[in-house]
């Protein structure tokens, strides 16, 4: 996913949910620090939280994206 212009309008919990799933791969293996280990605290939290929500067995397909 690639962000194309910040500001543009809101995100669904779905579109999160797979947006911080994203990250989360990219940087499995990495040994967060500092700031870091801030920001990578925040998107478990996040990602654990929203995975027992619907938004964890919605796909693009079901949900209108524009």
């Amino acid at each position: 996913m690639q962000v194309i212009k910040d500001n543009a309008g809101m995100l669904s919990n779905f579109e999160v949910l797979d947006f911080l799933s994203e990250s989360q791969q990219k940087s499995q293996g990495k040994r967060p620090n500092g700031r870091g280990q801030n920001l990578a605290t925040v998107t478990y939290e996040t990602t654990e939280y929203l995975s027992k929500t619907p938004a964890a067995v919605q796909n693009p397909h079901v949900l209108r994206i524009s």
